[in-house]
């Protein structure tokens, strides 16, 4: 495929994933402890990315992030905001 035939498609960059986590775990009542302690993670994982601008995330674990917060939300009835980010401002 040609890149001008490729299908939009955006993976966020840190600050804009930590918004939209900070909106997804408001939005189903949780918190980053807790999804956290779900995943298997360090307890205070989740919580350290959320307070260190400078800290960086790993792709797998956004996706591991993503999928429990979009399951819980799907339980709850809740619909998650998009994630955006640089390259595909809101």
């Amino acid at each position: 495929m040609k890149p001008s035939q490729t299908p939009d498609f955006m993976v966020p960059d840190a600050p804009a994933f930590r918004a939209w986590l900070q909106d997804s775990l408001a939005l189903v009542g949780t918190n980053a402890s807790a999804i956290g302690r779900d995943l298997g993670m360090g307890k205070n994982s989740l919580g350290d990315f959320l307070r260190d601008p400078g800290r960086d995330i790993q792709l797998s674990t956004v996706q591991r992030v993503t999928v429990a917060l979009r399951t819980r939300a799907a339980d709850q009835g809740v619909a998650l905001p998009h994630i955006w980010g640089a390259q595909n401002e809101r």
